[in-house]
C-alpha cells in the first residue's frame, strides 16, 4: 500500500467525529454509509446499467 492510502482527514457532523480517508472526495456521510450498510459487496462500477439509470435520473 502506499503511503498517502493510510492518512486520513478528521471531519464532524451532528452525530460527531469521523476519520474520511484524505484522498477521496466524500465526506462523513458518505463515509458512515460505507460502514453501516455494507450490503452485498458490489461496487456500482460491476453493474452499467446502475450508473446508466443514475445518469438518466441526474439528467432529469
Amino acid at each position: 500500500m502506499s503511503e498517502t492510502s493510510n492518512k486520513t482527514r478528521l471531519e464532524h457532523d451532528c452525530i460527531g467525529q469521523m476519520e474520511v480517508p484524505a484522498n477521496v472526495y466524500w465526506g462523513i456521510h458518505t463515509q458512515r454509509a460505507i460502514g453501516n450498510f455494507p450490503v452485498s459487496g458490489i461496487t456500482d462500477s460491476q453493474h452499467p446499467e446502475l450508473i446508466r439509470a443514475y445518469a438518466t435520473v441526474k439528467r432529469a
